[in-house]
């Protein structure tokens, strides 16, 4: 028996072909085993030569097939309002033109208001004059306490009421608290206006974001400075960024969270107020 199971073994060795038994890293082994006797038969191994998994970010758009809604709009962007009750004399920058910062922008006619100050102006000199005599008297004890109180507050009201006047007339004339453009003007020579009315709007469009709103569910997986591709519709070109800023708090309807970017670069043709769509986003 022993002499049979022998001879079967050597046989399996050589219907075994000599291409299959070769040396190389990748190999396996095919064992036969008989009691505690093995014998071990080297053989290809069949693993596929093909690449390893690409290190390409991954495009959430492409993978969700999602349509994102962008718009560039300007980092400075304000609507100005008067600070007093005045009429208009001048409007020194009109609508589409650009400004420096501290330019004159609009001009009131505040002879009223300089009246009323040259006015308080001389009440409260007047008032000085008498508390700077009436101290001295009292110093001399020549008037009780009181009647110096009352002159010293006098004197106080006047001074605080003439600041008010001096802080009025500086909002008489109107400056650009940015470069910008003017984009909107509200008002018009010689129209007299209440306070807290709009002036003008005007925007830095220089400086310009992209926002975006993303479901929400791409909160864990979206992150500061992941690229974005954004396609304009008004111009139907693509321009590349990133995220600079996320806004993780949920809009509890829509479901979805902000996120702020920037273009990789300054377009000529990339204005405020344009839209368009998030093609890429990358991670």
């Amino acid at each position: 028996m022993k002499k049979f199971l022998f001879i079967i073994k050597i046989t399996a060795l050589m219907i075994i072909p000599l291409s299959m038994i070769s040396s190389g890293t990748n190999q396996v082994l095919i064992s036969l085993k008989e009691n505690k006797n093995q014998i071990s038969i080297p053989i290809k191994n069949e693993k596929s030569n093909k690449a390893s998994k690409s290190d390409e970010p991954i495009d959430l758009i492409n993978n969700y097939d999602l349509q994102i809604h962008a718009k560039i709009v300007p980092v400075k962007s304000s609507v100005i309002s008067s600070r007093i009750d005045a009429t208009v004399k001048d409007i020194f920058v009109k609508e589409g033109e650009y400004f420096r910062k501290n330019q004159k922008i609009l001009e009131f006619d505040c002879a009223i208001i300089k009246a009323d100050a040259d006015k308080i102006q001389a009440q409260m000199e007047n008032a000085k004059s008498t508390y700077e005599a009436n101290l001295h008297l009292y110093n001399l004890n020549g008037i009780d306490k009181v009647s110096l109180s009352k002159s010293k507050s006098e004197y106080k009201s006047l001074a605080a009421e003439y600041k008010i006047k001096e802080l009025l007339m500086k909002y008489c004339i109107v400056k650009a608290p940015f470069p910008g453009q003017m984009t909107d003007i509200y008002v018009h020579d010689y129209e007299t206006i209440s306070r807290g009315d709009n002036l003008f709007k005007i925007v830095d469009d220089k400086d310009l974001i992209v926002k975006a709103f993303i479901p929400s569910e791409w909160i864990s997986m979206v992150h500061v400075g992941d690229k974005f591709t954004i396609k304009i519709v008004e111009n139907n070109k693509s321009y590349q960024g990133k995220i600079t800023r996320l806004v993780k708090n949920i809009d509890s309807i829509s479901r979805t969270i902000k996120i702020i970017g920037k273009l990789d670069k300054k377009y000529a043709d990339v204005t405020p107020g344009m839209s368009g769509y998030i093609t890429s986003l990358k991670k």
